[in-house]
């Protein structure tokens, strides 16, 4: 199952106005952007996600109506061989980052589809201020650092730059896992509520894609 839980998105949309894009003079609005608190909480559930599936995500948002539709199309195939399901999803012609996420990772999909308004916030915020978005990332990837929730492991690498920019990798390149976390615990300021939880692991790794396996070579991730 997709790595945050459903309370969490009500949370979250209960936070935040769903995005609308105002056009002045062709540009967006001041008031139709999402503060800097807002993109904050509205990025919670994926910034730990590495970076090969969260631009994804953040990408296929931006086409909610696409991901409802390969939501279907899994449902429908449900069971189905693998290179069957590639090939139905293929020759929808969707937007390549809704391809490689039906393809590779379909309970993201599900997810996607399930909480659909968080999905259409987080596409109108990639489209309206994408550096904002990438941002508020960075934001809780570093939170995720300093409370000792976010370190390397078997199944991902994470390196904090010379400019403090924090980048999550799959530690076998060709291995991409999802990550599991409860948000209000891997960004959680109380040490001692960290501490408390830092043995049985803040960030546990559920279904994983093997590249390889989904994407031909030329395939560029």
């Amino acid at each position: 199952m997709f790595s945050f839980k459903a309370w969490f998105f009500t949370f979250v949309l209960a936070m935040i106005p769903v995005a609308t894009v105002a056009q002045e003079t062709g540009e967006v609005a001041d008031e139709a952007l999402l503060t800097t608190a807002e993109l904050e909480n509205l990025v919670a559930p994926v910034a730990l996600y590495p970076d090969t599936l969260l631009i994804q995500i953040l990408v296929g948002a931006t086409n909610p109506m696409e991901i409802i539709k390969a939501d279907r199309l899994l449902a429908v195939n449900d069971g189905e061989d693998p290179e069957v399901v590639k090939a139905a999803v293929e020759a929808e012609e969707w937007d390549d980052s809704v391809e490689v996420l039906a393809v590779a990772f379909p309970e993201v999909v599900a997810d996607m589809a399930l909480h659909i308004e968080w999905t259409e916030t987080m596409g109108d915020a990639m489209l309206a201020q994408s550096d904002a978005v990438m941002a508020a990332v960075q934001t809780m990837r570093s939170q995720a650092v300093n409370s000792g929730a976010l370190i390397s492991g078997d199944e991902q690498l994470v390196e904090v730059t010379d400019t403090e920019e924090v980048i999550i990798q799959p530690a076998d390149p060709e291995v991409v896992y999802v990550p599991q976390y409860d948000p209000q615990v891997v960004y959680a300021d109380n040490s001692n509520v960290v501490g408390d939880a830092l043995t049985a692991g803040l960030i546990a790794f559920g279904t994983f894609t093997v590249i390889d396996a989904i994407f031909d070579d030329d395939d560029d991730w």
